[in-house]
C-alpha cells in the first residue's frame, strides 16, 4: 500500500469517527503495528492504561461529559475498541432504541451495541493487517470523543440515573 493511501486510510478514519474537518499532513508509510507494541505505543502517546487481561488494553481517556474508558480487545485478525457507556435501565424508551438504531446508520463504521449484560458500548473494529501506528492512536482517541459526544443525550433517552462508564466490577466481563 502507497504511503498516500495509508496516510488517507487514517485521516478518514479520525475523520469519520470524529465528524472534525482533519488536514492533510505527508507520512511515512508504516508497517502494521503488532498488537505485541500496543502498550509501548500508549504509553509513548501518554494515555493511561492497564492490561487487565492479555489480550485487552484498557485506557482511560478524558471528557468533557463522562471519563470514558477504551477497551482494546485483540482477536487473531482483528482490533476492537469499545467504550461501554452504561447499563441500559430494563425501562429504556423505545424512543432510546430508535436513537441508538439511528446512529448506527449515521456514523459510518461505529456502532453503539449491547451485550447480554444490557451494557450500552460504542464499538469500532479494524483488521489488524491494516492498523498501524497512527491509526491505533486515532481510534482510541476519536472513539473517547464520539462516546463522550454521544453520552448526554444517549443517557438522557434511556433514563439512565447514575454516573457514566460501567463499574470497575463490572468492566470487561462483557468479553
Amino acid at each position: 500500500m502507497s504511503r498516500l493511501a495509508i496516510s488517507v486510510r487514517s485521516l478518514a478514519v479520525a475523520f469519520l469517527l470524529t465528524g472534525l474537518a482533519v488536514q492533510a499532513a505527508p507520512a511515512a508509510a508504516e508497517a502494521p503495528l503488532p498488537p505485541s507494541r500496543f502498550s509501548q505505543t500508549l504509553q509513548a502517546a501518554g494515555l493511561k492504561h492497564t492490561r487487565p487481561k492479555p489480550e485487552m488494553w484498557k485506557v482511560e481517556a478524558q471528557g468533557s461529559n463522562f471519563t470514558p474508558q477504551v477497551l482494546i480487545l485483540q482477536s487473531e485478525k482483528f482490533c476492537y475498541f469499545l467504550v461501554p457507556l452504561f447499563k441500559v435501565p430494563e425501562n429504556a424508551s423505545a424512543s432510546f432504541y430508535q436513537h441508538v438504531l439511528k446512529l448506527n446508520g449515521d456514523l459510518p463504521q461505529v456502532k453503539f451495541c449491547l451485550t447480554d449484560q444490557n451494557t450500552l458500548y460504542a464499538a469500532y473494529e479494524v483488521p489488524l493487517r491494516l492498523l498501524d501506528k497512527g491509526e491505533f492512536l486515532a481510534c482510541t482517541q476519536a472513539l473517547a470523543i464520539l462516546a463522550d459526544k454521544n453520552y448526554p443525550e444517549l443517557k438522557a433517552k434511556a433514563r439512565y440515573v447514575g454516573e457514566g462508564g460501567v463499574p470497575e466490577s463490572d468492566f470487561g466481563k462483557d468479553f
